[in-house]
């Protein structure tokens, strides 16, 4: 369907031309696991670590963290992962695969019942891999490192599992999450709420939730997913996602990754949203007009309302992304327990995974009571009439669908171009600052210019240990600082790239 939004430049455009810029689909929701977190037992481990191998992988994690605390730009492998020098509650070791997941060990167990390692699970690996294969990578490599030190893994148990569902039902949240559409229309087992929003001209709901979040049993919010996208400024494989599942159109794309670029929702949108028009609209005098705002835009962003003003009724607003999420932990699993037992469900894997596999193929069941009984919209609310508000039947009735590993790799290619786009803009933006602090000078230059000079700037006062070539190519730069930053990028961006280095090496291969 198209966006049934009207602007001023509707008529500018044909249907055909109509239907390709706006057309999406309407009271669209899809769904995914957003966060998964597990915990690994060691088997035969006890409280008093006399065993040889946990007293070897803790006195090895231990070395690692205390250099790491020493010297933070120090670059420590342990198995492939980066050591870091944080943790929580009694898991003091923590080893990351960036953007992908966390291993965290305790060196000491309180009693023989607590795991001695968790795994966190990203949102990123989860979408772009895929639920099962993101679990079988980061349990292979727990296995592996247990296994250098002698130990095999044991029990595995989950922790935390998040339903996420993503809508382009709510555009205007103070609809669905005013205090009185609560109250008339809102049904809950969880009493607490919290809501989180803005007040300027309108007031605007950003976040609804409901339960305490450091309960072990449910907790639930709904917040403005494009938002936090956008302002966090990482996932912009959502994007692509959102577009091929229709949540939303060619335009919204467009305006949504102009926004990311600047790291700005609010201004972002409006730049983004007068970029196009410049690109694909037809009155000139228009596009000279949001030429000039654009300007005043980087000149003073402060000007927000003014700019709003402006473009209000002349472009359409972009179309805003819900993500519905329901946080699901170990206590509400325990209260489903003979459910869970009850369920046939056949397993070819590692033994150790068979319950976590078991109560994810039952994600349908537990969506279905989460969001008929935990949380529910409902229209007549108390009378013999009451029924699901149609909104809500949407995400209840929402498919779980299988997606596709070719389409996975469309998104994670799409998202290391947004990353690329973004790595320039940065670049531009630290040349630009760097000569302007230090000439003490605010006057326009080019690119070049400023490039240049940064260069020359960096090899007279900066570097050291350079080497002019002989045959007229750039001279060869040594600089410590430089190659500290190289290698702690390479270090993040390893967990993303390295997979498609060695898929393109196997290829090259079976090539030759």
């Amino acid at each position: 369907m198209l966006n049934v939004q009207r602007a001023q430049i509707f008529n500018e455009f044909s249907f055909e031309e109509q239907k390709k810029y706006f057309a999406l689909k309407e009271k669209k929701v899809t769904h995914h696991i957003d966060t998964l977190y597990y915990s690994v037992s060691i088997k035969d481990d006890v409280v008093d670590n006399k065993d040889a191998g946990v007293i070897g992988l803790c006195g090895m994690l231990a070395e690692a963290k205390e250099k790491k605390q020493l010297d933070p730009s120090l670059e420590l492998d342990f198995f492939g992962l980066d050591v870091s020098v944080t943790g929580f509650s009694i898991y003091q070791y923590h080893l990351v695969l960036n953007e992908n997941f966390d291993i965290f060990i305790a060196k000491n167990i309180p009693n023989e019942e607590t795991p001695r390692v968790c795994v966190q699970l990203r949102s990123r690996m989860l979408v772009l891999d895929g639920v099962c294969k993101a679990i079988e990578k980061s349990y292979y490599c727990v296995k592996e490192i247990l296994g250098a030190f002698g130990l095999e893994t044991g029990e595995i148990r989950e922790n935390r599992i998040d339903y996420a569902f993503h809508t382009n039902i709510i555009q205007n949240s103070i609809n669905y999450f005013s205090d009185e559409y609560l109250l008339q229309h809102l049904k809950s087992q969880m009493r607490l709420f919290h809501k989180i929003g803005n007040i300027s001209d309108t007031v605007e709901i950003n976040t609804l939730q409901l339960g305490n979040r450091k309960s072990n049993n449910i907790f639930f919010r709904a917040y403005n997913k494009t938002r936090e996208v956008i302002e966090k400024n990482y996932k912009s494989f959502f994007f692509d996602k959102w577009l091929d599942d229709g949540l939303i159109n060619q335009y919204d794309y467009y305006v949504l990754n102009k926004a990311f670029e600047k790291k700005s929702f609010k201004m972002g949108l409006a730049i983004g949203r007068m970029e196009w028009y410049i690109e694909f609209g037809k009155n000139e005098a228009l596009k000279t007009e949001f030429n000039s705002l654009i300007e005043s835009c980087y000149v003073n962003s402060d000007n927000l309302d003014a700019v709003e003003k402006k473009i209000k009724g002349v472009l359409p607003k972009v179309t805003i992304v819900t993500n519905i999420e329901f946080q699901t932990k170990r206590r509400f699993y325990t209260s489903c327990e003979q459910f869970i037992k009850d369920h046939v469900f056949e397993f070819k894997g590692d033994a150790e995974l068979y319950r976590l596999y078991k109560i994810l193929s039952l994600q349908r069941e537990f969506c279905d009571y989460l969001t008929s009984k935990a949380v529910c919209f409902v229209d007549n609310k108390g009378q013999k009439s009451e029924k699901m508000s149609a909104w809500w039947q949407a995400v209840h009735r929402c498919k779980i669908e299988y997606c596709l590993p070719s389409v996975l790799e469309l998104y994670r290619d799409k998202d290391r171009a947004a990353d690329v786009r973004r790595s320039k803009r940065k670049l531009m933006n630290c040349i630009a600052q760097y000569n302007i602090l230090l000439k003490n000078d605010i006057g326009e230059r080019t690119f070049s210019e400023d490039a240049s000079d940064a260069l020359a700037y960096l090899n007279d006062n900066d570097f050291y240990g350079f080497a002019n070539s002989p045959n007229g190519q750039a001279p060869i730069i040594y600089n410590s600082e430089y190659e500290y930053i190289q290698k702690r990028k390479a270090r993040q961006y390893r967990g993303v790239i390295k997979e498609k280095n060695e898929k393109e090496e196997e290829e090259n291969e079976s090539n030759s």
